[in-house]
């Protein structure tokens, strides 16, 4: 069935659908926008707290190693240095598996924690050596022979450390890289996301108002526009002109097709008139000659 004989409620309802796809169209858009903005949220925080764990993990092994210094240099204190050096063997265990946990979806990243795990272990196996050798003084601190192992010990335990720390310094500056490729990356697509959305609302408006104004002018205003001036002609007396929309199947057609029987009853009541007036003259005609003949007869008999 072509467009012109769609009815006008369906004609309505189709620039409806068309503005209402639209508007599903935009508002996923939207939902995607939210859910994308969400995650990248989630990612920039995650990021960052990569970084903040990777600084806090350095400050541990740090901690650490201060406190095997202590333990060398003053050994009559050592106890208040392993306690401080015991805090942090349980404390960075659990930063590291923290970080583990949040670097699954980053392969380098990944890699980069199990270096750092690596290291901080060999690292802890050096710490033990030296409080092994703090035990082996026997709380005999002049013991020069005692103390330089000691000494030793925290030296070749300085070298594991500084392999850790070069670690962590290499993934935190890799985290903060990874946090600002983050950041970038999510500003470009919240940036995007705003120009699709944007850019589809003023299409649909742009296109429901095409739609509506072409089923206005072509399927609504404009049929019935040129019905009215049919009907006016048909008031003024023409009923030789077609008559527009007979034969649709909207209501335009109904206003066609009622006009057609108006012109049909006008035309046979003009027929009707015109016959009547005929056969009125016609009886006039008869009585004149009627009335002739009539005299003339009573002429001849006088």
């Amino acid at each position: 069935m072509a467009f012109e004989n769609w009815r006008i409620g369906g004609k309505l309802t189709v620039l409806v659908g068309v503005v209402l796809t639209g508007l599903v169209i935009v508002g996923g858009a939207g939902v995607y926008s939210l859910r994308s903005a969400h995650k990248g949220i989630v990612e920039i925080v995650t990021a960052d707290r990569r970084a903040e764990l990777g600084n806090e993990i350095n400050q541990g092994v740090l901690i650490i190693n201060r406190a095997e210094y202590r333990i060398s240099s003053l050994p009559e204190q050592a106890q208040a240095a392993i306690q401080i050096m015991e805090e942090q063997r349980v404390l960075v265990p659990k930063l590291i598996d923290e970080l583990y946990a949040i670097s699954t979806s980053d392969a380098e990243g990944s890699r980069m924690v199990g270096e750092i795990d690596r290291k901080y272990r060999a690292y802890l196996v050096e710490v033990d050596d030296t409080l092994s050798k703090l035990r082996g003084l026997n709380n005999n601190f002049s013991d020069p022979t005692g103390r330089q192992l000691l000494f030793t010990s925290v030296a070749t335990s300085r070298a594991e450390a500084d392999e850790a720390f070069v670690a962590l310094r290499n993934y935190t500056a890799y985290a903060m890289r990874y946090a600002e490729a983050v950041t970038q990356l999510n500003m470009a697509l919240t940036s995007t996301m705003m120009f699709v959305m944007i850019f589809g609302s003023v299409f649909v408006i742009i296109l429901g108002s095409l739609i509506g104004w072409l089923i206005a002018s072509r399927g609504i205003s404009g049929p019935i526009g040129m019905s009215v001036a049919r009907l006016k002609a048909l008031a003024d007396g023409d009923t030789d002109s077609p008559i527009y929309g007979a034969g649709r199947k909207d209501e335009i057609g109904d206003i066609g097709n009622t006009m057609s029987a108006f012109r049909d009853t006008i035309v046979a009541n003009r027929a009707a008139a015109a016959a009547e007036a005929e056969a009125l003259r016609v009886r006039e005609a008869r009585g004149v000659r009627l009335a002739e003949l009539t005299q003339a007869f009573d002429a001849n008999i006088a």
